[in-house]
Order: C-alpha cells, then sequence, then structure tokens
C-alpha cells in the first residue's frame, strides 16, 4: 500500500505543476474547462488550485479529454519516465519520420 501512496503523491504534485506551468504560458484553469469540458470547479479541483487543498487524482477520462487542450509536453509529464504523448499525424511528415527514427534509435539504444 504505501507504494500506490508514493504514486498518489507523485501523481498529484505533477498535477499541481501542470496548473502552475500551464497558467505561466497563458493557459487558463477556465479556458481548458471550457475547452475540455469540464466544469472550472473540477479542473481546479484537479490541479490544486483550491487554497491548501490537496489536488484530486484525476480519472483517465478527464485525462482523455485533455489531449488536445493541453500541449503534449505537459500531459506527458503524467506519464512514467521515458514516455511520452506525439502526434502521429503532423503534418510535416518529415517531423513524424524524424520522430520514428529517434524512437528506433532510443530503442536500440543509440543516443539520439
Amino acid at each position: 500500500m504505501a507504494h500506490d501512496d508514493t504514486i498518489v503523491t507523485i501523481i498529484r504534485e505533477t498535477q499541481r505543476r501542470i496548473g502552475r506551468i500551464a497558467e505561466k504560458r497563458g493557459i487558463t484553469l477556465k479556458a481548458i474547462g471550457l475547452d475540455a469540458d469540464i466544469p472550472y470547479s473540477t479542473v481546479r479541483s484537479y490541479f490544486g488550485q483550491d487554497a491548501n487543498a490537496q489536488p484530486h487524482e484525476m480519472p483517465l477520462s478527464a485525462f482523455y479529454k485533455l489531449v488536445g487542450v493541453l500541449p503534449d509536453d505537459l500531459l506527458s509529464l503524467l506519464l512514467p519516465e521515458g514516455k511520452s504523448i506525439a502526434d502521429a499525424h503532423s503534418d510535416d511528415i518529415n517531423e513524424t519520420i524524424d520522430l520514428a527514427i529517434a524512437a528506433l534509435e532510443k530503442l536500440r539504444g543509440r543516443a539520439v
């Protein structure tokens, strides 16, 4: 159980960090809520913006709604180390090819 508690703590702190970074980038929690169709009060609870309150653990359904609303690099903070979200439908085919090559080289243990 202690291991699960540690994971919950890490996730909650990461959610709080995402909220801070988003606001520093000019992405308000209100805008996030509107764009993701999540009530503002719920968004505040996920990102720990209520005074002295622990963030609520975000369910997968909320995470799914945030894809495309928050930048991939921010949502990737919630994933295990070394994992990230990437847009596979890039308009720039060269960007997609470069991403695929970098991933393959990393899998093979080569420096990218």
